[in-house]
């Protein structure tokens, strides 16, 4: 574009000289002081024009050697900034391929000197802990941030996945802790927050962490759910006081207690607590809204105030879910602690034909063996071991033997 202009001046001005020349213009008469000097007009005005674009070229090339320096530091900057990646990305191939030491080496090769020293070192100090060099790690992050100008925190972010990437938990949780006032949104900060608080069993912390988690959207809908389930099972399961436990219970959303899974925890600390008739009756609303095999095993596990109703109650459900080998086993464990043989005997071989498991073998053997009937005890005893050895999945066969409930 500058040059097209110059051509063009330069053209409008051999179209005006011509012009000028074409038609006799007179002669220019210059006083110099006591001298006179008499020349052509259109030389005159050559003349003028010349000296101007020489001054032009002269302060042209003036400007040019006054930016000759700057031009030939920035060209060095640009080969040093390409060597310097040139180093960095063959440090990260080496670190890639698991060459650890070498990769070090190569990003720690004149990594003070280069523009992008941050990186540099900070990359060395993942080297340096991919072998094991904690001490090493820790100073190539210190030399990362000397060099890192007002870039500080991502690199501390980095260190603070390190951290937690080789356990450091406690050291992950500090860091980032201190940097959450000055980034309280940041997506990275949150989810290793998250990690480090679940990995050191900070159940409540986590728990005070989840509606930032879900406000900025740091999982996915099934991530969150699952890392919520968790947290909620823990700080269920952590209660140290059946008031503390009703409390975080009646916390909790209506649709989350619906959850099978806290459910059976809630009932799991309200029995170990001492509230055994409590724990059942939380048991039985939850069965009598919906099924589940895990809820009436623990029905069955837990020994009411009044055995005789909680079997009644048991077997309602049978018009249901007969086919069920939980709520057979269930029934089986419930009739032998009321001393009910016949009864105990009868659902427990009905659990083993609907699904052998271990449990129910050894339930039934020992039944078999307070009764007397030491042949079929001993099957169903082997039987048990059997499927402990993950050997066998069919049925027990037992010879039928006359059962009868005390009078």
């Amino acid at each position: 574009m500058k040059t097209l202009f110059v051509l063009l001046v330069a053209l409008v001005s051999a179209v005006i000289a011509t012009s000028i020349a074409l038609n006799d213009l007179g002669l220019a008469i210059i006083a110099w002081g006591d001298m006179l000097i008499q020349i052509n007009f259109v030389t005159l005005l050559l003349a003028f024009i010349a000296l101007v674009v020489s001054t032009l070229l002269l302060v042209w090339l003036l400007y040019r050697l006054l930016q000759l320096p700057n031009k030939l530091r920035q060209r060095h900057a640009a080969h040093k900034a390409a060597k310097s990646q040139q180093r960095l990305g063959k440090g990260l191939l080496l670190l890639a391929e698991g060459k650890t030491f070498e990769s070090e080496k190569q990003l720690l090769l004149n990594a003070g000197q280069s523009p992008i020293a941050a990186s540099h070192y900070l990359y060395a100090a993942r080297a340096a802990q991919a072998r094991g060099a904690v001490a090493k790690r820790d100073l190539y992050v210190r030399l990362a941030l000397e060099h890192a100008g007002d870039e500080k925190i991502p690199l501390q972010l980095a260190y603070a996945d390190m951290l937690i990437e080789r356990g450091e938990f406690t050291s992950a949780v500090t860091l980032l802790q201190e940097l959450k006032p000055l980034i309280p949104k940041d997506v990275s900060l949150l989810r290793l927050l998250a990690c480090a608080y679940e990995n050191l069993a900070q159940w409540h912390d986590l728990h005070a962490l989840l509606p930032e988690l879900a406000r900025e959207k740091i999982y996915d809908a099934a991530g969150f759910a699952a890392l919520t389930l968790r947290t909620e099972w823990n700080r269920l399961h952590s209660a140290e006081s059946r008031v503390v436990l009703e409390e975080r219970w009646d916390a909790l959303p209506r649709k989350t207690r619906l959850d099978s899974t806290l459910i059976g925890v809630y009932s799991d600390r309200l029995a170990a607590l001492g509230a055994v008739q409590k724990a059942i009756e939380v048991l039985r609303r939850a069965l009598q809204q919906q099924w589940n095999d895990a809820l009436i095993s623990r029905f069955g596990q837990l020994i009411s105030d009044n055995l005789p109703a909680q079997i009644t109650q048991a077997e309602r459900w049978l018009g249901q879910h007969g086919d069920s080998a939980a709520l057979q086993l269930a029934l089986g464990r419930l009739c032998v602690k009321d001393k009910l043989w016949g009864k105990a005997r009868q659902y427990l071989e009905a659990s083993m034909r609907l699904a052998p498991s271990q449990e129910a073998a050894l339930l039934l053997a020992q039944l078999l063996e307070q009764l007397g009937d030491t042949q079929a005890a001993f099957a169903a005893y082997r039987h048990g071991m059997e499927l402990a050895q993950s050997t066998v999945t069919v049925p027990l066969q037992l010879t039928n033997t006359a059962s009868s409930e005390p009078t």
